[in-house]
């Protein structure tokens, strides 16, 4: 069994892994921090992999104890552009994975978009945003991260429409507009354990790999 140090075990994404922990024949929660307990309390011995849904406080503290334990960390935190913004990935010491989004269906539109690259030359191109009412971030990391996609694919620089209402997981669409056709990427998440099964699903493959930041794509391009 690997055991897993929750961070944010009080959220409502904390709450989906802790669920599908106490369910899984693979995995066990060896220690959890939020705002009722203490990443302090944590030991050594109690911890083979850290996940952290938090805030980018959070995140911080988490990756200190990371860093100093060398235990491999798994992090979905997100209102950041960057990670780089939050922590020091040149120095790591411990195998770093961040994503906006663990759901493997939006990881494949991303990679999909490269493939519209002829299609675009001149066309208009827009992402639209849907989130529950009361996500923080807005626009969301995947909505950034789709953006990135689309500048880097497709030389575009692609405007986000937001939208936060209701008890939406989380929706995005990627729209390609010519004067000829329209093409819309969409991906709509129908529970938060998508997320929650896609992270879960990466740590054993992170748990052997050396000291360094990974994006979810080196997993995808792995498998």
């Amino acid at each position: 069994m690997i055991k897993i140090g929750l961070s944010g075990a009080s959220g409502r994404m904390g709450q989906t892994f802790k669920k599908l922990i106490e369910e899984s024949n693979e995995f066990s929660l060896g220690a959890e921090f939020s705002k009722e307990s203490a990443l302090k309390d944590w030991s050594e011995d109690s911890v083979d992999a850290v996940i952290d849904f938090s805030l980018p406080e959070g995140l911080k503290e988490v990756s200190s104890w990371c860093q100093k334990n060398k235990k491999p960390l798994i992090t979905g935190t997100t209102g950041f552009e960057k990670i780089s913004d939050i922590l020091d990935i040149e120095s790591l010491e411990y195998p770093l994975m961040h994503s906006g989004n663990f759901s493997l269906g939006i990881a494949s539109l991303i990679q999909s978009i490269k493939s519209f690259k002829a299609l675009s030359q001149n066309a208009k191109v827009w992402i639209e945003d849907y989130h529950h009412k009361h996500k923080k971030d807005s626009p969301s990391g995947t909505a950034l991260k789709i953006s990135d996609a689309i500048k880097s694919d497709l030389d575009k620089k692609a405007q986000i429409n937001d939208v936060r209402a209701g008890s939406i997981f989380g929706v995005h669409k990627v729209h390609i507009v010519t004067d000829e056709e329209w093409v819309t990427l969409s991906h709509t998440a129908l529970n938060r354990e998508v997320f929650a099964k896609g992270a879960l699903q990466v740590i054993p493959w992170l748990l052997d790999q050396p000291a360094a930041y990974y994006s979810l794509e080196d997993y995808i391009n792995q498998a």
